[in-house]
């Protein structure tokens, strides 16, 4: 009591400060007993700092005295509250501080550590609510549902384009528009990723807001992440199917995020792959060409093959094109390579769709060797000897190894005299194992073997006919077979 009347006049600054410097340095254990004093002297004669100064140089010796401790909200007047050491301060109270009016940062707190009610107090009060940085950084560390705080960031977001044009980079305004627009949004993302790694998996509705808030403006490094967003480790395979739907029905999306979209469509689970085709082929309008190459390529249920069909109805030519090409690059490539690498991606359920399209785009551009198979892998045997027979016949490509490797299937006496015909007679010995594999897989063997006879009785034959004769003798095909040539 008798302090209390000896203190009863002001502090002066320097008396104040020396006061603060032996509460903290000498007697820690009288603390809460002489900052009452301190605090009530401060207040009631102008004191060292105010709420609207706290940031003021003066506020370092508030806060001097409270570092290091858990603040006691009863002891320290309101007007302090704004100098606590954050990251002592207790969780219940915080509320009460955030209720007062004080600006609470999550970056000054454990935010990922606080409960979903305490979290959402502090990013919904005022300016948090506002602040693009806030919002980005800290929504996806919200432990519950984050719908209402994305459509919060993405709104705040759009109104905020004088700073996005401040953050950005580019010629013009437009420009660096976009570039700040990304380079807030890349924050967001990364975040999120890094929420769906621990575990904590976005919801349908989640999903569909960020999608769709990216599909327009997202610049590679975020499309990417986009599409990680969709791999298997990062998403509950119940909260797929609808983004999946909605990333293939849109048509901004970049291929990154489609080509993702595709393998999660892929993992779903048939009954549900079935309803998504049918939604994606219910639409009148074009389907991006990903979407309908990855249909093309898949083995449909027959309800689904018309409705493909129509979209392929649809095409142009030079979609055509398009659409072929994403089928050929799915395929190894042969250049560099001595042996042909077997196709293994191409139309099983409308092969007859696709068939001559492929024929007819290798003779656009014989060099690219992939369309060729791929027209062979769409053929059924019984046809592919006289599509390819015809394509001699008219002359517009020279018979090579691809084509005898296209003709190994069983032939027919005429179909087997004109793919001699067109074998010129240099190339006759060395012909001579694929002829007699032709004979030997016949049904008519002696008619194929009749043919090829014959044919060597031809004149521009003379030169060559003895030493064919020898090699068809000498033929292990031959003499295992036991043909008998007469």
């Amino acid at each position: 009591e008798e302090e209390e009347e000896e203190e009863s006049s002001a502090l002066s600054e320097e008396q104040a400060e020396q006061l603060v410097t032996i509460i903290v340095e000498w007697f820690p254990e009288v603390h809460d007993r002489c900052a009452r004093h301190l605090w009530s002297q401060n207040i009631a004669h102008g004191g060292w700092v105010s709420v609207a100064g706290a940031n003021d140089d003066k506020a370092a010796r508030v806060k001097a005295v409270l570092l290091g401790r858990v603040p006691n909200l009863e002891l320290l007047p309101r007007e302090y509250w704004c100098c606590v050491s954050w990251r002592h301060v207790a969780e219940r109270d915080l509320p009460r501080i955030v209720q007062a009016g004080v600006h609470v940062r999550p970056n000054d707190l454990d935010f990922s550590k606080l409960t979903w009610s305490t979290q959402q107090l502090i990013l919904e009060s005022p300016p948090n609510w506002s602040d693009l940085d806030v919002l980005a950084a800290h929504l996806p560390q919200v432990i519950g549902g984050i719908t209402k705080y994305l459509e919060r960031f993405f709104e705040v977001l759009a109104t905020s384009e004088e700073e996005l044009v401040k953050r950005g980079q580019g010629l013009d305004e437009k420009e660096q528009r976009l570039s700040g627009w990304n380079k807030t949004v890349h924050t967001l993302l990364v975040a999120m990723r890094e929420r769906c790694s621990a575990g904590n998996t976005l919801s349908s509705s989640e999903q569909l807001v960020l999608f769709s808030q990216c599909e327009a403006y997202a610049d590679l490094t975020n499309t990417n992440l986009l599409a990680d967003l969709m791999e298997t480790k990062y998403v509950d395979p119940l909260h797929i199917a609808g983004l999946v739907k909605f990333v293939l029905g849109a048509h901004r999306f970049r291929k990154q995020v489609r080509d993702s979209a595709l393998r999660a469509m892929a993992r779903l689970d048939p009954e549900e792959r079935q309803q998504l085709h049918m939604h994606l082929l219910s639409t009148p309008h074009k389907l991006p060409l990903q979407v309908l190459y990855s249909l093309a390529i898949t083995e449909l249920h027959s309800d689904v093959n018309p409705l493909v069909q129509q979209q392929l109805d649809r095409l142009s030519e030079q979609e055509w094109d398009e659409l072929l090409a994403l089928i050929c690059d799915a395929n190894p490539s042969a250049k560099g390579k001595v042996t042909r690498a077997r196709v293994h991606t191409y139309p099983r359920t409308l092969c007859a769709v696709f068939n001559q399209r492929f024929l007819v785009r290798y003779l656009k551009d014989k060099a690219e060797v992939r369309y060729f198979d791929l027209f062979v892998a769409c053929t059924a045997a019984g046809e592919l000897a006289d599509l390819v027979l015809d394509v001699l016949d008219r002359q517009l490509v020279v018979l090579d190894d691809k084509f005898y490797d296209a003709l190994s299937v069983p032939l027919s006496a005429a179909q087997f005299e004109r793919v001699l015909e067109h074998t010129p007679p240099a190339a006759w010995c060395i012909r001579v194992e694929w002829m007699l594999g032709r004979i030997e897989e016949s049904e008519d063997s002696n008619g194929l073997m009749l043919v090829l006879l014959q044919m060597l009785k031809h004149n521009a034959l003379k030169g060559v006919s003895v030493n064919v004769m020898e090699n068809i003798v000498t033929s292990q095909q031959f003499s295992g077979r036991g043909k008998r040539v007469r």
